[in-house]
């Protein structure tokens, strides 16, 4: 009896199409849309400039990303960015010198990933809530401590580390760029990331095989406490000064871009290469662009407000078809 093999073919989905690839399809229309509105777009000069800008951006968005595809959220990073230089502002004040200052960063930065990551792993505090306290609290800390964010001028070397160049590309865009690279090998190549995802999935499920869920809630919370002091350090670096607007709406901004890149809020889907980083490049392409055509700055909140809310409603929408499925 002869055997008839029968080959279904599945049929090509144009929505799902366009909800796994529409943000790349859009990156690439956004940046030749671009180069025809300004002829300055293009340009060398121009294009380090928008990754000059999105370096205080990209490694707060990396470790968001961890953080997020455990299935938590940590929404006090842009306050602990300030908070972070705050305290290094005021040890300056009392004699601490810019090597001193950059360990208290760091050391702030670990010390509240520490405590965000007790309260959501071993308190089984939501995190949502915990980092909206914690936001609020490490504001009000830094404000207090430095005189209503008194802008206070650092020492010259922070400012000689952002005049740093390699081939003619600051240092700080390069360091940026290979802290996303060792990122998205630890969390593609690596057993932690993989647990980073089995805890996303089904954090019931990661503790019936027996994997560390604490201890990995804890990691990711310390790393993500740890990138948002780079921040304040950069900001730092960049500026030559602390002023109370350091890591302003840059919680949401991290949320933004890491949902735009195609992690899910619910967990377990997400990378750092191409996704958030393409997040990060694009939300400054954006705003690049609007400063090129001139446009009116209070456009800027309005356009940003439109790419969270379309960033949020595809995450929703890719959700819903993984659900159906």
């Amino acid at each position: 009896m002869n055997e008839t093999a029968v080959t279904v073919k599945k049929k090509f989905d144009l929505s799902n199409f366009f909800l796994s690839y529409g943000f790349y399809i859009l990156f690439v229309v956004m940046f030749i849309v671009c180069g025809f509105i300004s002829p300055f777009f293009l340009t060398k000069d121009n294009l380090m400039q928008i990754m000059w800008g999105a370096t205080t951006l990209l490694v707060v968005a990396a470790g968001g990303t961890f953080v997020i595809i455990t299935g938590n959220m940590d929404m006090s990073v842009g306050s602990l960015a300030l908070c972070s230089s705050a305290i290094a502002v005021y040890a300056m004040n009392h004699g601490a010198g810019f090597a001193q200052m950059v360990v208290i960063i760091f050391i702030v930065g670990a010390a509240v990933g520490i405590i965000n990551g007790i309260l959501v792993t071993y308190c089984k505090l939501n995190s949502m809530l915990v980092t909206l306290g914690m936001m609020t609290l490490l504001r009000g800390v830094a404000l207090n401590i430095t005189n209503g964010g008194a802008q206070t001028t650092l020492p010259d070397e922070f400012r000689m580390v952002a005049d740093l160049k390699v081939a003619g590309i600051a240092i700080l865009i390069i360091i940026s760029l290979i802290i996303l690279i060792v990122f998205q090998c630890i969390l593609r190549k690596t057993r932690f990331g993989a647990y980073c995802y089995a805890i996303g999935c089904s954090e019931e499920s990661a503790k019936r095989i027996g994997l560390p869920i604490n201890k990995v809630k804890m990691s990711v919370y310390i790393l993500s406490g740890i990138c948002a002091a780079f921040v304040g350090f950069v900001t730092c670096c960049k500026v030559g000064t602390y002023s109370g607007t350091i890591g302003n709406e840059m919680e949401f901004d991290v949320v933004t871009v890491c949902v735009m890149g195609g992690t899910s809020l619910l967990g377990g889907r997400g990378n750092i290469i191409p996704g958030t980083l393409i997040g990060v490049v694009l939300l400054y392409l954006i705003n690049n662009i609007l400063a090129l055509t001139g446009a009116s700055p209070y456009i800027y909140p309005f356009a940003k407000g439109l790419v969270i809310f379309a960033a949020m409603y595809v995450d929703a929408l890719k959700n819903f078809r993984k659900r159906q499925n």
